[in-house]
């Protein structure tokens, strides 16, 4: 049997284990960190396209006419908006035909260049003077 002695130390497979365990923790350490800031910056484009789609939203029958079909433009260098106007079709013709307005379903899509999946979609319907009822 061997005696220990107070200043024998460490050997050296408890210090490469040591090594090993703190490196395991450092590399989950560094996932969760890296995770958590690419959250981030995707939450903050995310908010970005938010606005600039209510931007857009509140610019359609001002800015951009009311005009049946698909428009696009550029908010910002990198994101682009997409705005589609069709005619509303919630209520029977007969009933749109007695309204001194016209009514459009309008859908504003926000997204930036060159992704297909981050984006903001807002749908309302807005209405308009009749033509003729100015």
């Amino acid at each position: 049997m061997r005696i220990k002695r107070p200043d024998a130390g460490f050997t050296l497979v408890e210090v490469v284990v040591a090594f090993v365990v703190a490196a395991l923790v450092l590399v989950a350490a560094m996932q969760l960190f890296g995770g958590a800031f690419d959250g981030s910056a995707r939450a903050e484009r995310m908010t970005r396209a938010l606005v600039a789609a209510e931007s857009t939203m509140e610019s359609v029958g001002a800015a951009i006419p009311f005009k049946l079909g698909t428009q696009r433009g550029t908010v910002q260098p990198g994101l682009s908006w997409e705005a589609t106007i069709a005619p509303y079709t919630g209520l029977p013709l007969t009933t749109m035909d007695r309204l001194p307005v016209t009514a459009f379903t309008v859908e504003v899509r926000v997204q930036w260049d060159g992704s297909s999946r981050d984006g903001v979609t807002l749908r309302t319907m807005k209405v308009a003077k009749r033509a003729g009822n100015e």
